[in-house]
């Protein structure tokens, strides 16, 4: 008998990573019925961060909350609170990509990731603050969230600025709320990418395009986020930038630690004790390119098995970037699916497919 661990990503805007690596479990065992399969979920601080931890974590508790919806009107969404008090705010959940209809890089805002940390704030339960970024659709340097927590952001008339990141050009004054109580225990933030907020290789020219953002408007963004930047008064640093400078806000003005997401979710799920113990290890997301070896999820388990010597599958979606030498064995939805819409509608059946031939061709 062998022990696998298979330990994903989710594939984005296609199945979670718990589904995910169900499927492949299912695949192997139908195939090596005597084999132990451990299945840990895992992400980097991105899209599915609260679910992969839920699954993992016994007793944490669900927390509602009505919040602004990208698209307009109000919204259910959620933040977990852990036993002893950990509470974690994901901003994928919040105002991630993927919720919404259409891109909008210069008014997407994180207003609504605010309102959960406002909300996880309040809860008499609370010790310390947790806020996961990835998966952003904005590059308002976290202003959104500080307006949902009472900053005011007035410009030399006065008056306040609203909507569009760009207005911030304008910006002459932050205003602060009466109060603000932090938890004891302090505020984490766990970030998928080490960029800084400003410059040619800051968060606007290096993530707007993706969001939407036209030559011109990262231009003007950037330039925006600079205005906020000299108003605020605070630092720069590697990680400032992820979330479109949501973590800028958040290490600024909430005194907020930052980590890698890949490396305290692995801590918080015991990945390393429990890859040790495994035979082999099976990782892989949505799609592998050049960012999944730089602090994503897929690089940083990649990087454990390497280090413990232990041998490697990777499945994914479809792969844009060498494959990594320590992998012995791989699998693409797009060679076996019809189209990448066929992939991305039928994952399941894929991955149920690539743990069948995994387990075929392993040994």
């Amino acid at each position: 008998m062998n022990n696998i661990l298979v330990c994903l990503d989710s594939f984005k805007q296609s199945i979670s990573s718990i589904d995910a690596a169900n499927s492949i479990k299912s695949g192997w065992l139908s195939v090596r019925p005597e084999d132990q399969i451990t299945v840990v979920p895992f992400a980097d601080g991105g899209e599915g961060t609260l679910e992969a931890i839920q699954s993992q974590i016994v007793n944490s508790q669900v927390i509602h909350k009505r919040i602004r919806n990208v698209n307009g009107g109000l919204r259910n969404s959620f933040w977990l609170l852990l036993p002893g008090g950990t509470a974690i705010v994901e901003l994928a959940e919040a105002c991630g990509i993927s919720k919404f209809d259409k891109l909008a890089p210069t008014t997407a805002s994180t207003f609504p990731l605010g309102e959960l940390i406002l909300d996880a704030l309040a809860h008499p339960k609370m010790t310390k603050l947790i806020v996961t970024l990835g998966g952003s659709a904005s590059t308002d340097g976290g202003t959104g969230l500080l307006k949902a927590l009472g900053y005011q952001f007035k410009d030399s008339k006065n008056l306040l600025i609203e909507n569009d990141v760009r207005k911030l050009k304008n910006l002459e004054k932050i205003i602060p709320p009466v109060s603000i109580k932090l938890p004891k225990n302090g505020v984490e933030v766990w970030v998928d990418v080490f960029i800084d907020m400003l410059g040619e290789r800051g968060t606007a020219r290096t993530f707007a395009r993706q969001k939407g953002a036209s030559a011109m408007e990262i231009v003007e963004l950037d330039a925006a986020l600079s205005k906020f930047h000299e108003i605020a008064r605070g630092k720069d640093f590697p990680g400032a930038g992820a979330a479109g400078g949501a973590a800028y806000s958040l290490g600024n003005f909430l005194n907020a630690k930052i980590r890698s997401g890949s490396e305290a979710i692995a801590e918080l799920v015991e990945l390393r004790e429990r890859a040790r113990l495994c035979d082999l290890v099976i990782t892989g997301e949505g799609i592998f390119d050049s960012e999944s070896s730089k602090g994503k999820a897929t690089g940083f388990i990649l990087d454990i098995a390497r280090d413990l010597n232990k041998p490697v599958a990777l499945v994914c979606g479809s792969l844009l970037a060498e494959i990594p030498k320590t992998v012995g064995w791989s699998f693409f939805l797009l060679d076996v699916a019809i189209d990448l819409h066929d992939s991305i509608s039928n994952s399941k059946k894929y991955l149920l497919q690539a743990g069948k031939e995994l387990a075929l061709n392993w040994k």
